[in-house]
Parts: structure tokens; sequence; C-alpha cells
């Protein structure tokens, strides 16, 4: 379905990653080559359930080490007469590669003009249908990571609700250094490039080198303190933009039963947001262990969910 990797596997690739030397290296190779045989021989006994060899999507983001640890990761693919889509020069987000996946998956088109066919026409039905006054300014600190590359693809239908979007750290720096969404939130500090003050109309936010954080962020002036929206925040706000929505719906519609909305935090999210979320918006609130694969096996009960830690990872379902 896209999402990671599946926790039963998550023992081989620790076994794979703690290789101290090429026999052990070996070892957990062929423990994962025996599940596998293990595997096709239960689905011989079901001929309508036969999968092939399997399509691999790779990727890679602006990392220097990226086109080498490609290479051998194709190498390793095709060893195993699965198929690979895509080369060592590949650039993606990790939420591309997450969404071409499931695509695939799905059956329906998955390339990358595909994603941003879709991402646009929802980003502009989303902002169509805003009550709220587009923000004047959007400046996007890109991390000089592979966002800056991507996202000239989404700006279009942005700019074209009046919105002003200026792009920053581009490329020109070191990826995530003194920059990026890992950067604001923790240091709670503007990104490089921003040093020089910010509008107070502006509304700022950061990426994270491969693109699957973002955190919000403003300033009043150079001499005031951030004005953060973590993950935390964001999720509060998407959580009450999709509970009026929802509500709507529970009572317009003649569906039963009635369509389920959960909030999925971890134990470490903020006391506050958790009180908002329950308290003001009456949400059902699931607390999980840290770590998207918790977040987002538990957003999976619910008919529409939405998860987010305070450093920016989070989506909706």
């Amino acid at each position: 379905d896209g999402g990671m990797l599946a926790m039963t596997w998550e023992t081989h690739a620790e076994r794979l990653v703690n290789a101290k030397n090429a026999e052990d290296f070996t070892e957990a190779v062929v423990a994962i080559l025996q599940i596998i045989q293990t595997n096709e021989e239960e689905e011989k006994k079901d001929e309508g359930n036969r999968r092939g060899k399997g399509r691999v999507f790779v990727a890679r983001d602006t990392r220097p080490s990226g086109q080498r640890l490609l290479s051998f990761v194709i190498e390793g693919i095709q060893a195993t007469g699965a198929t690979v889509v895509g080369s060592r020069d590949t650039l993606r987000t990790t939420p591309q590669l997450h969404w071409q996946v499931l695509m695939s998956n799905a059956g329906k088109p998955c390339t990358e003009s595909d994603y941003f066919k879709q991402l646009n026409e929802g980003t502009s039905k989303l902002l169509s249908r805003s009550s709220s006054s587009s923000v004047s300014h959007l400046m996007i600190d890109c991390a000089n990571g592979v966002g800056a590359e991507k996202i000239e693809s989404v700006i279009e239908c942005i700019v074209s609700n009046g919105t002003v979007v200026t792009l920053k750290n581009t490329g020109d720096g070191v990826l995530n250094s003194q920059c990026g969404a890992d950067f604001v939130q923790k240091e709670k500090k503007v990104p490089q490039n921003f040093e020089h003050g910010i509008d107070p109309e502006c509304l700022c936010l950061s990426l994270d080198g491969d693109a699957d954080r973002i955190v919000f962020f403003s300033q009043a002036a150079s001499s005031c303190p951030l004005e953060l929206l973590d993950g935390d925040k964001i999720l509060c706000l998407i959580a009450s933009h999709l509970k009026s929505h929802v509500s709507r719906v529970s009572l317009e519609s003649s569906l039963d039963p009635k369509p389920t909305m959960g909030v999925i935090q971890t134990a470490y999210a903020n006391g506050s947001s958790t009180r908002f979320l329950e308290s003001e918006l009456g949400l059902n609130v699931v607390k999980t262990k840290t770590g998207v694969k918790h977040l987002h096996k538990a957003a999976l009960d619910f008919d529409v969910s939405v998860y987010f830690e305070a450093n920016g990872h989070g989506t909706v379902l």
C-alpha cells in the first residue's frame, strides 16, 4: 500500500544493517531467501494469488551518496529477478515514492506527472473552497534538498490563488544544515537566508531534505521570537477543518454506520494540543508509540484520520 516496511521484516533489516562481516551478512540474506522461498511455495498452492517476481520502485534524494548507494540497490534487486522501476538518476521526494507504490499496486497511473496532476487538482479545489483570505506571501525553506527540485511543479496553483511564493535554500548550501524542518522545530530559529527579516504578513514553511516533514512559522519582527506551527499545531488545524466536513456528512447523508474520524498522536505530543482535540473538538485521540509506522497503523482503524508528530511527519487518510 505504499506504507512503511512491515514490522515483521524489521528483524531481518536490522540483522543486515548490523552485520559485522561478510559471513554475518550472507547468513542474514540466506534467512530472507528462505522466507521468500516458503512464500513462493505457498503461492504455488494458490494459483489465483501468484504475484510473480514483482516490481521495485527506486529513487534517491540529493545527498551526494545517493547515486552510488542506489546503484548497489538496483544490482541487488536485479539479482532477485524483480523489475526495477527507476534508475540511479531518479530523484523523488519520499512522499512521491510512497504514492507511486500505492498507485501501481492499485492498477492506477503512477508516473511523476500523474502525481503532480493529482496534487495540483486537490490543492486547487481546497484553496478555491476556502472561506479565509489567501496568504499574501509564502516563503519556502527547501532545506537544500530534493524538495527544491520538485516544488516548482505545485507552485502554480498556489500563485494563481493570489499568493506570492519565494523559494529559499534551493541547493547552494549543505542539505539540512542550519535549515529545514528539523532545525526550525528543534532550535526555534529561522533558517539561514531568512536572517534579514521576515515580512509580518508572510507565512513561512520549512521542508526537510527528503520533503517528508513540514513545519510553518512566522515572525512579527527580527527581534521577536519565532511563532512556530509544529506538527501538533498543524494537526489541530487539519483536524478542525476535517471535523466540520465529517460532521456535515454524518448529518446530511444516509450512511449507516456513520463515518468515523480519529486523531493519532504519540505520547510525546503537546498536552495542550491533545486537550484541544478532545475537549474543544470532541475527537477521539489515540496515543501510540513514537514512529510513523505506529501512527499509520492506528490511523487505518478510522474512515477519516489524521496523524502528526511534532517534528512535522504526518498525513491525512
